[in-house]
């Protein structure tokens, strides 16, 4: 599940190279077990002063002063240079998504592990109707999203993600009679997002 801090900054204590899965830093965040942390490294983080790049990484765990990447970073970063926790796009469609979208009108009913977005943004599954039930997006396109919300969970049955989603570690659903969580395309990839879950 995602964690989130206020007004984290904290600067590299080593340089880091395009590829390299740990930073160091001067001022480690405080991360509970089974959470992660989204950060933007950037080479400046003066108002005048435009940054050369920008990258956002996902911290998964911090031992002391090390913090431990989900995957390598894509570029190259130097002593000095910054971490620091933003308003990124995907905060906004977590908000947008499970928390307020759960008391929308739904737009439509799954009526099988084919996601298909002709059904509407936000689509209702019931595993009492559909069972041991794997999702498969095939017409999902890059930039769109849709939420899920889930019901039946306490019925035994379970709910799977296509091979090579991108989905974060995710809550005990076993006492769960619902939850909410957004799918999204970014190129070729699907992510899932941490869910809402409701007991």
């Amino acid at each position: 599940m995602r964690h989130y801090t206020d007004n984290y900054i904290a600067q590299l204590t080593a340089p880091v190279t395009a590829g390299d899965g740990t930073l160091q830093v001067d001022n480690p965040p405080v991360l509970p077990t089974g959470k992660y942390l989204v950060v933007t490294l950037t080479d400046s983080n003066d108002p005048s002063v435009a940054p050369t790049k920008l990258e956002i990484v996902t911290i998964t765990s911090v031992s002391s002063n090390t913090l431990t990447l989900e995957a390598g970073t894509v570029n190259s970063w130097a002593i000095d240079d910054y971490v620091d926790e933003r308003l990124t796009a995907s905060s906004l469609l977590l908000l947008d998504g499970p928390e307020l979208l759960r008391y929308r009108e739904k737009t439509g009913t799954a009526s099988s592990g084919a996601i298909t977005t002709a059904a509407g943004p936000v689509q209702d599954i019931d595993l009492t109707v559909l069972e041991n039930t794997t999702l498969s997006f095939p017409d999902l396109q890059d930039g769109q999203n849709v939420t899920l919300h889930v019901t039946g969970l306490d019925s035994g049955w379970t709910l799977a993600f296509p091979a090579g989603a991108k989905t974060p570690a995710f809550p005990d659903l076993s006492a769960a009679v619902e939850a909410v969580f957004q799918v999204w395309k970014k190129g070729a990839q699907i992510y899932i997002s941490s869910p809402q879950v409701y007991s």
